[in-house]
């Protein structure tokens, strides 16, 4: 009898540990471009399927070079927004990202993937960084915990939108996150991209376009050649017309030394 039950207290825990693990896998259907081992610099990543991580590690943030490109996930970055890259965590996940040496923390939204220098763990946009306390720094001692059921909630209400989750609006995932899964936080809303252009736009326009005449850097002007005059042996030499009358004007000029000369006599 005691064995029957042993028996079935242990297929019960693994039932549990089998629910368990099915609550935490992602849907499958969104971003799946992104749920694929990849490889950068020679090293191979694989990317979980469940949302269960915590570590603490060193954070850095990416700004100015990838303002206005596209992330893994399709979305528009966003340096002074609040979002955060990783290796590894299923996309879209929500992390809560605590400064190890200040206390204070927030939630993000980890739509991207990075970093790949070192030892990271995680890389925040500048917004992110910035509101931490570790923007000046380049890099702060983070605890990095993902949250299931925020992520879950989320990633099944872009998932409603489609494959890459695009919200008809014209929202962004993480102007979405913060309006309406994150209202109790105090976090300032991200900054519109509206007049941000990406980087691709930039390189296909003229230089005016991407910076104005005026502020274009100064360039001295080229000083211009002084033209050379190739005079033929002809016109070295003269016409006959003109020839005639130098002459004439010596034999005037002749006369009138002379007329001098017998005057002075």
């Amino acid at each position: 009898m005691k064995k029957a039950i042993g028996t079935v207290v242990l297929i019960a825990f693994a039932l549990a540990g089998c629910s368990t693990v099915s609550e935490k896998t992602t849907p499958g259907g969104l971003c799946t471009g992104t749920k694929r081992p990849y490889q950068v610099n020679g090293a191979w990543y694989n990317p979980q399927e469940h949302y269960e991580y915590k570590e603490t590690g060193v954070a850095s943030w990416y700004g100015p070079r990838f303002h206005g490109r596209p992330k893994s996930c399709g979305e528009i970055f966003n340096m002074h927004g609040m979002s955060a890259a990783h290796k590894t965590l299923p996309i879209p996940s929500v992390v809560r990202v605590t400064n190890v040496q200040n206390g204070k923390s927030v939630n993000l939204l980890v739509d991207d993937r990075g970093p790949f220098v070192g030892d990271r763990i995680i890389d925040l946009s500048k917004g992110a960084a910035a509101y931490l306390g570790f923007c000046s720094q380049g890099l702060g001692k983070v605890e990095v915990e993902c949250l299931p059921e925020e992520s879950k909630a989320f990633a099944k209400f872009v998932a409603q939108y489609g494959r890459y989750g695009r919200d008809p609006n014209g929202r962004s995932w993480e102007v979405i996150f913060r309006q309406q899964f994150n209202q109790n936080d105090s976090v300032p809303h991200p900054k519109s991209l509206k007049y941000t252009k990406s980087y691709h736009s930039q390189k296909s326009q003229k230089w005016p376009r991407i910076m104005p005449k005026k502020q274009q850097p100064f360039q001295s002007p080229l000083a211009k050649p002084i033209p050379v005059v190739k005079h033929s042996s002809k016109a070295r030499k003269g016409t006959a017309s003109e020839e005639k009358i130098d002459q004439e004007i010596e034999a005037f000029l002749n006369e009138t030394r002379s007329y001098l000369k017998r005057k002075q006599v």
